[in-house]
């Protein structure tokens, strides 16, 4: 009696393991494709910007936490203006900004004007 008693719950302990160890993989997984899936959203909506002369330094990264983020140069403070405004239009402020925070001004091209 004891031994069937013992072999039940090594048994229960078993599955409970491996579904708790499924249960932790399933959810990272649908993590990283949720997070995926959010980078190619944001990636198709701002390609057309970045076809931009403006903008042909500017370079479309992907966040670990899920998105974009977009790093490089412009020319100019007009063209960083510009791209801030339809990221905001697209996105909204705060997401704007985060996308665009690896995006700056060339100042070697600033100075020469």
């Amino acid at each position: 009696m004891q031994s069937r008693l013992l072999i039940a719950i090594l048994l229960l302990v078993a599955f409970g393991i491996g579904f708790g160890c499924g249960g932790v993989f399933g959810i990272g997984k649908a993590t990283h494709t949720f997070y995926h899936e959010r980078y190619q959203f944001e990636k198709e909506r701002i390609e057309p910007i970045l076809q931009r002369e403006a903008f042909r330094t500017v370079t479309i990264w992907e966040r670990s936490s899920g998105g974009v983020f977009l790093g490089g140069e412009v020319e100019t403070d007009e063209a960083l203006l510009e791209l801030k405004s339809k990221l905001i239009k697209l996105f909204g402020e705060e997401r704007a900004n985060e996308i665009a925070m690896a995006v700056s001004v060339d100042i070697r091209v600033e100075e020469k004007k």
